[in-house]
């Protein structure tokens, strides 16, 4: 029943026709790549681990005064700053569960020991006023490793664990979608209602938007800022930003852009790292660690992913353009216009064929040949 409920909501959302054929193995795809990417994810979390150590050190040397209990998870578990006994007994724990998790990754006990260690020493650098934000997106991933079997492809109800792993990206993207509609009312409330103020898109918004994380720091305003004194540069860079998170959620209803919409999330924490001191050293490692395409690395393995035969026909030209694919078990899928020019480059493998599958760029492509006509 999850999956048909899966299966309803990406045929609502995918709006366009598609191949189911390239579906499927788009997903086997997807189940291939997240069985090694949970295991990356494992050896990253053993070094993530060793580090909380290092900031213990440095946590140590701060007045215990300044330890503020921020939720009620801290109050519970650490109502004050934890003695070398307690923080090493849940180090230990923490790599003993991580290590399970490796050789079992269907054990959700080992799953939800590591989950409540990593909230532990997130909530351990939070009591030290580190900024909110850092951490939820760790915290997450590991809430929802805990409904995912990471198995092999060749194993057995495979269906019901592409369903999970595709739940499991859409719970992690759906929090950019949610971050875009944010931004999206904050500059409509500002733009109708309070106008003087600076919004999203006035032109000391990136000035204003880094004094805080250069302030949290301690430093001075970096020299990059300067790029943004160029007219509407900050303007069209808000504004694809806006466009990428509020489709981030896509990223799993349209399988092509899931590699684009990875490394698009990736170059948003990185701009925010450089530009704006934002403390987001561990998400864009997190996402290219589950986004890397490894069946392009590990192909002798990922050879066991079924190669699609097919013959093709194709005719005409622009919005007549027709492009048909005829499988070996005489299933044909047929396209016209820009959608066959797109199965065409999905086909010979373009480098940019997936950027074809953005929300819009159909729009725009029949639009130019409604001019053309």
């Amino acid at each position: 029943m999850k999956e048909n409920l899966l299966s309803r909501f990406i045929d609502f959302f995918r709006i366009e026709r598609h191949s189911h054929h390239y579906g499927d193995k788009e997903e086997k795809e997807l189940a291939f790549n997240f069985y090694y990417a949970d295991r990356c994810l494992r050896i990253f979390t053993f070094f993530w681990l060793f580090y909380q150590v290092y900031i213990y050190f440095q946590l140590q040397d701060r007045p215990k005064e300044l330890f503020i209990r921020m939720n009620y998870f801290s109050k519970l578990f650490i109502p004050e700053f934890p003695s070398s006994a307690y923080f090493f007994s849940i180090i230990i724990v923490a790599l003993i569960s991580n290590g399970f998790s490796i050789k079992n990754s269907s054990s959700i006990l080992n799953k939800a020991i590591l989950l409540f260690c990593i909230m532990w020493f997130t909530c351990l650098k939070w009591s030290y006023g580190f900024a909110s934000h850092v951490g939820h997106f760790f915290i997450l991933t590991n809430l929802f490793c805990l409904f995912i079997p990471a198995k092999s492809t060749d194993s057995s109800n495979l269906g019901f664990q592409i369903s999970a792993i595709r739940f499991f990206f859409f719970g992690l993207m759906v929090t950019y979608t949610i971050s875009g509609i944010w931004k999206l009312g904050g500059l409509i409330q500002k733009l109708v209602f309070h106008s003087q103020v600076i919004h999203w898109l006035h032109p000391q918004a990136a000035l204003v938007n880094a004094v805080s994380g250069y302030r949290f720091w301690d430093n001075q305003l970096g020299f990059l800022l300067q790029a943004y004194d160029y007219p509407i540069i900050w303007q069209i860079l808000f504004l694809v930003t806006l466009y990428l998170q509020l489709i981030s959620f896509t990223a799993t209803v349209r399988l092509p852009l899931f590699y684009w919409i990875g490394l698009a999330t990736i170059i948003f924490h990185i701009h925010n790292i450089v530009f704006m001191r934002t403390e987001f050293y561990v998400t864009p490692t997190i996402i290219a660690i589950l986004f890397f395409p490894y069946h392009l690395i590990l192909k002798k393995k990922s050879a066991t992913i079924e190669h699609l035969n097919f013959e093709i026909q194709k005719n005409g030209e622009g919005k007549d353009f027709k492009y048909k694919r005829i499988y070996e078990n005489g299933i044909s899928d047929e396209f016209t216009g820009f959608h066959a020019f797109r199965e065409q480059c999905r086909d010979s493998r373009k480098w940019y064929y997936g950027f074809l599958f953005f929300p819009g760029i159909s729009l725009f492509a029949n639009l130019y040949f409604f001019v053309k006509k």
